[in-house]
């Protein structure tokens, strides 16, 4: 008779370590599952983030280059128009023959404003397509993860219901 009392105070210790073990692996799993959502979303930030950096270094170089063309450019153009007044000093021969190179030299000139105007035109364009590309995905990425850490959680919970 007295190992009814100690087989039964045995089993209630057995299912109450049992029991006390199972929702402190339930709540340790939803910490960690929380822990990990945490460092995605961390991660996620500091990747748009360094994507923010990296756009601005760009946009900044290219900025830098378009100034510095522009500024070559406006050199260039004075030279031409130092040489349409030097023209003038010229006898009519040769006025002729150097007044068709400077045309060609403007036809370039103009050739060259137009693709630097062009091109800073795409590079805003694509400067604000690529970032907003990237938020586009990045949210899409955070809500997928969202959910399949939902998924998750949902999982292990079940699977401490059915046990």
């Amino acid at each position: 008779m007295k190992k009814i009392p100690a087989i039964l105070l045995l089993a209630l210790t057995v299912l109450f370590g049992y029991t006390s073990c199972k929702q402190e692996t339930k709540d340790k799993m939803k910490e960690t599952g929380e822990e990990i959502q945490q460092t995605a979303e961390d991660a996620g930030n500091k990747v748009v983030e360094k994507g923010e950096e990296i756009g601005d270094k760009i946009a900044t170089e290219w900025d830098q280059f378009s100034s510095d063309a522009q500024d070559k450019l406006t050199r260039i153009e004075n030279d031409i128009k130092a040489k349409e007044e030097a023209l003038a000093k010229e006898n009519k021969a040769q006025r002729e023959k150097m007044k068709k190179e400077v045309d060609k030299q403007k036809a370039e000139l103009n050739k060259l404003k137009e693709r630097l105007r062009e091109k800073n035109e795409a590079f805003r364009k694509d400067m604000k397509e690529a970032g907003d590309t990237a938020k586009q995905k990045r949210e899409a990425f955070e809500k997928e993860f969202k959910n399949d850490m939902e998924r998750l959680g949902d999982a292990i919970e079940g699977l401490f219901k059915k046990g």
